[in-house]
């Protein structure tokens, strides 16, 4: 883990950067994987995601990472520290493209403004907020798992966490059985936000699920830091929602056909 004063020091030695406006356009040229950082002011966190994305293995395939900034709502302003992380990233599998958004546009617009697939496009994308860290391992589980299952109408997406909370009734973390290493749940297992309950209630009428781990110990293929901002509370000391994945089991190549499937109290359908 990078040390913060350390980075701070770094930050109040170097020149302020000229922040750059970046539009793109509506479309651009389509890759295998896109990976989509939603940032705003959390320099230190975006660069542990940074690095950690550095740790992985991509097989050759085409990866752009791209870095969304947005702006302050009280000043209007980028954050020159998060902006200079970005701008000094190399990606050592592709490209990196960092984008500062015009105006604040909040997480809704951070999640809902940043991908434009044409909808012929076969393309992966993963949306990773800057609190975020993933496993070496998880562009190799996320491959597998579109590559097997993407042509399933029932399957509305991939969720890289490695616990399951339960959406109806009191938390608890949602586990198939111990034979399972992935499972599909009917809710999202985010916050319930409003974007979260829109998602819900698309994938209820289309009769859709998320894909999610059943990894022993809990482990994932992305950590949460859970630091201080919208969902946590900037008191509370910093600590990983749960355990990255950092071995490949064999088995996680031969994905099952057919999938435990669970309601929205994590019981399962028969």
């Amino acid at each position: 883990m990078l040390n913060f004063r350390f980075l701070s020091f770094i930050f109040q030695a170097a020149p302020r950067p000229v922040i750059e406006d970046i539009k793109p356009p509506p479309w651009h040229k389509p890759v295998d994987f896109r990976i989509i950082s939603l940032v705003f002011n959390r320099a230190s966190s975006l660069k542990r995601q940074l690095d950690s994305l550095n740790t992985a293995e991509y097989f050759g395939d085409n990866v752009l990472v791209e870095i969304w900034i947005d702006r302050s709502k009280k000043d209007g302003k980028i954050d020159p520290k998060t902006y200079l992380v970005a701008k000094n990233f190399t990606f050592k599998y592709g490209d990196v493209r960092v984008h500062n958004h015009t105006r604040h546009v909040g997480l809704y617009g951070q999640w809902f403004g940043t991908w434009n697939p044409d909808p012929k496009s076969k393309e992966i994308a993963v949306f990773l907020e800057d609190d975020v860290s993933v496993s070496p391992l998880f562009y190799r589980w996320l491959k597998n798992v579109h590559k097997k299952y993407y042509r399933r109408t029932d399957v509305a997406g991939y969720s890289l966490r490695g616990t399951c909370p339960r959406y109806r009734g009191p938390y608890v973390d949602i586990r198939a059985p111990e034979t399972e290493f992935c499972m599909l749940y009917r809710a999202t297992g985010t916050s319930d936000d409003m974007w979260t309950m829109w998602h819900i209630y698309y994938t209820h009428v289309n009769n859709q699920y998320t894909l999610f781990l059943n990894f022993p110990n809990k482990a994932g293929l992305t950590s949460h830091w859970q630091e201080g901002g919208l969902h946590f509370s900037k008191h509370q000391t910093l600590k990983k929602s749960a355990p990255l994945l950092t071995k490949w089991d064999p088995k996680y190549e031969h994905l099952p056909d057919k999938l435990v499937k669970l309601d929205y109290d994590g019981t399962i359908i028969k």
